[in-house]
C-alpha cells in the first residue's frame, strides 16, 4: 500500500484549485501537455451533479480557450436545446435566462449556479466561443423541442413545407404529459410513449424520416438561401431527430433482438462531436464516464451487454485526435432524488446521502491512495514496464456513483483528474412531488 500511494503520488500533479473564474492556469499545464494537439478533449464526470466536477468543466474550458485554441464546449444534454443557451450567448434576450437555464440543458443539468456561472461567463467573454448540447432531446422523452427548432429555420428557407410540419408533425407529440416541470419528467414521457397504438409510433417515425430526408435532399438550396450555419444546423437537426426517435424505438425493437437504446445515443453524440469539427478546430466534450471510454460499456447489473460508447466511436473516427479524461472521486456528498409517497407523475423528491471509499481494484480507489485533494495523471504513451501501469492494470473499474463500469483504464482513457472529497452542486432544485 506504501508503494502503490508513493508510485502514484508521485506521478500526480497537484490541481491547486477548482474555481472556475481563477485566472492563474499554472497548475493545468500537465492537462495541456496530456491532450497534446488532438482536436477533441474530453473531460468524464464519475457522477452527475457533483459541484467539483462540474466547476472542473468551467475551468478546464477556460483554460482550453485561452491557452489551447479550443473555441466550443459541447455537453451531454440535448442538441435542439443547446441553440436555445447559445442564442443568450449571442445577445439574443427572447427568453429570460432562468428559463434558457432551464429549456437550453437536458437532464435539468441548467439548473445550478454553476451551469449559470458557465453561460453568463461565455456571453461576457467575447471570445466567440461556441456552446452546444450533444445529445437527444429532452432527456430521451421525444419532446417538440427538437421539431420547433427545425420550424424555426424551415419558416425562413421553407415556409410551405414548415406549415405542413406544423399542421401534420407537432399534433403526433400530443400524447406527452403536460406537466413537464418535474425533475423526472422523462419517466412517464417515456411510458406514454410506449404506450402508444403501433400504428402512432410509426406515424412519428415516417414523418421524422420525411423531414431527415427533405433536409438532406434541400440543404444546398438552404445554405444558398440563408447560410451555412443555418443549414449545418438544420442537418444536425435532422440527424438529432432521427437517431432520437430510433432511441425511442430501440426500447420496443430491443425485445426483438436490436440494438440497446443507450447505443444509439452514443453514436448520435459521436456523429454530433464529428460533425462540430466541421466548424471548430479544437472541442471540448464533457459527458459522464461511461460515454467519454473507449471501451465498450459494461456495467453489471444494468448493463450486461456491451456497446460501443460515444468514445469508442470517436476512437475509431479520429485516432490519436481524441483524448479522453476520465474524472474520479474518494468519497463524499451527493444529490439524488427519487420519487416521495405523494409525488405527481414526473415529480421527484431530491435528497443528500454519503458515499463512502471506492471499490477497491478500481481506478478511483487508486488514485485516492496518496489523498492528494485535487490532481491529474496522464498515462498517454506509458510504458508497460513502468509501475504505474503495473498499478493501472491491476484495476479493472471505474465508479459511476456507487456503481462500477468495468473496464481497463489504460485503454479507456489517457488520463484522470481525482478530487478526494465532493459535495453537491450548487442546485435550486427542490420538486417536492
Amino acid at each position: 500500500m506504501d508503494d502503490q500511494r508513493r508510485i502514484v503520488g508521485s506521478a500526480m500533479h497537484r490541481i491547486r484549485t477548482t474555481d472556475p473564474v481563477d485566472d492563474d492556469f499554472s497548475d493545468l499545464a500537465p492537462l495541456g501537455d496530456l491532450i497534446g494537439g488532438a482536436r477533441v478533449v474530453a473531460l468524464g464526470e464519475s457522477m452527475h451533479r457533483v459541484h467539483e466536477f462540474l466547476a472542473l468543466r468551467d475551468r478546464v474550458f477556460r483554460f482550453l480557450s485561452r491557452e489551447h485554441g479550443v473555441t466550443a464546449i459541447a455537453i451531454e444534454s440535448g442538441f435542439a436545446e443547446g441553440l436555445v443557451v447559445q442564442r443568450w450567448i449571442d445577445g439574443d434576450d427572447e427568453e429570460p435566462f432562468e428559463d434558457v437555464l432551464r429549456h437550453g440543458m437536458t437532464y435539468h443539468f441548467g439548473a445550478c449556479e454553476e451551469s449559470a456561472l458557465l453561460v453568463e461567463t461565455m456571453r461576457g467573454s467575447g471570445s466567440g466561443s461556441r456552446f452546444h448540447g450533444l445529445d437527444v432531446g429532452a432527456g430521451g422523452a421525444g419532446g417538440t423541442r427538437i421539431i420547433r427548432e427545425i420550424l424555426r429555420l424551415l419558416d425562413i428557407v421553407d415556409p410551405g413545407y414548415a406549415a405542413v410540419v406544423r399542421g401534420r408533425v407537432l399534433p403526433l407529440y400530443d400524447y406527452l404529459p403536460p406537466d413537464d416541470g418535474g425533475i423526472a419528467w422523462a419517466a412517464p414521457a417515456l411510458h406514454a410513449y410506449l404506450a402508444l397504438p403501433e400504428e402512432h409510433r410509426h406515424a412519428l417515425t415516417a414523418a421524422i424520416a420525411r423531414i431527415a430526408s427533405r433536409i438532406d435532399a434541400l440543404w444546398p438550396q438552404y445554405a444558398e438561401s440563408a447560410g451555412d450555419e443555418a443549414a449545418w444546423t438544420l442537418r444536425r437537426l435532422a440527424d438529432t431527430a432521427r437517431l432520437g426517435d430510433g432511441f425511442l424505438t430501440a426500447m420496443i425493437e430491443r425485445q426483438a433482438g436490436g440494438v440497446t437504446p443507450s447505443s444509439t445515443r452514443d453514436a448520435l453524440m459521436a456523429r454530433t462531436v464529428e460533425a462540430l469539427l466541421e466548424r471548430h478546430e479544437r472541442v471540448l466534450v464533457v459527458a459522464a464516464n461511461g460515454h467519454i471510454q473507449r471501451s465498450p460499456m459494461l456495467a453489471p447489473p444494468f448493463v450486461t451487454e456491451p456497446f460501443p460508447t460515444m468514445g469508442a466511436h470517436l476512437a475509431a473516427s479520429l485516432g490519436a485526435d481524441y483524448v479522453p479524461v476520465a474524472t474520479t472521486f474518494g468519497s463524499g456528498e451527493v444529490w439524488l432524488h427519487r420519487p416521495g409517497p405523494d409525488s405527481r407523475p414526473g415529480h421527484s423528491v431530491p435528497f443528500t446521502d454519503w458515499i463512502d471509499a471506492a471499490t477497491p481494484r478500481s481506478l478511483d480507489a487508486l488514485l485516492a491512495a496518496p489523498a492528494i485533494p485535487v490532481g491529474i495523471l496522464g498515462w498517454r504513451g506509458l510504458p508497460d514496464d513502468a509501475p504505474l501501469a503495473g498499478l493501472l492494470d491491476a484495476t479493472g473499474s471505474t465508479m459511476n456513483g456507487d456503481g462500477e463500469i468495468l473496464s481497463a483504464p489504460r485503454t479507456a482513457f489517457d488520463g484522470a483528474i481525482h478530487v478526494d472529497h465532493v459535495t453537491p452542486w450548487r442546485t435550486w432544485l427542490a420538486d417536492g412531488g
